[in-house]
């Protein structure tokens, strides 16, 4: 399945009002366009709906929905197993448990109509506090665990370190949780770190590639780096 960076494929059932209601807050994302698959009239192939199980990291027979009439009536009493499940919802798609969203880099239950915006909230809360000039001012810098730290929404971005010498600082790796990247915040953090390595006098050695690119792109910090 093909998903764009900014577009959410939105799997609901008509025929449940929650599913439509969650449906209409989704169509209200600013940032997303919604590609619809009704399981009313739409369906999966086998091997697309283990991508959906995959995705969302849970057994394909976690997909079923048990309160479904469907369910109750013909597979209460059954014991599917993975492959007979996967059969099951490519025959019969109103078995699966929905609605569900599809990003290009993750898929996500929905418990309530109102989540996606909840979430699309809290993100673009996240992503505007860096974009300013002030964006800095959310990152930390821990001493004792010896990292930069931002908090975005519930995860967590970060650049770890360590002092090999008392004049050479090396940062080992650096973590922008996946729905946070290609925003520019892992170049803000490694700037910050790199600032900080300036501002003490320090030489970096670079063992995350990542921070050797942004510091060569840097005029303020590429003669920091050791050969």
């Amino acid at each position: 399945m093909q998903i764009s960076k900014n577009e959410i494929l939105f799997i609901y059932n008509s025929n449940d009002l929650q599913d439509r209601q969650a449906l209409g807050y989704a169509k209200s994302l600013p940032n997303h366009k919604i590609k619809e698959v009704d399981l009313q009239k739409d369906s999966f192939t086998e091997t697309q709906i283990k991508q959906i199980a995959d995705m969302l990291q849970v057994e394909p027979v976690s997909l079923l929905d048990p309160n479904s009439d469907l369910y109750k009536s013909d597979y209460s009493k059954v014991k599917l197993s993975r492959s007979g499940a996967l059969k099951v919802m490519a025959a019969r798609p109103e078995l699966i448990k929905t609605p569900i969203a599809l990003y290009n880099d993750r898929a996500v239950p929905i418990g309530s109509p109102y989540q996606l915006v909840k979430q699309d909230l809290e993100q673009l809360v996240s992503i505007k506090d860096f974009a300013s000039p002030s964006g800095a001012a959310n990152i930390r810098h821990d001493k004792q665990r010896q990292l930069f730290y931002a908090d975005l929404g519930t995860a967590r971005m970060k650049l770890d370190y360590r002092l090999i010498t008392p004049d050479i600082i090396d940062f080992t790796s650096t973590y922008v949780p996946p729905k946070y990247r290609n925003r520019g915040l892992g170049n803000k953090l490694v700037s910050v770190g790199l600032k900080y390595a300036a501002d003490e006098g320090l030489r970096v050695k670079a063992t995350c590639p990542f921070v050797s690119e942004v510091a060569r792109q840097h005029p303020d910090y590429r003669h920091l780096l050791l050969d």
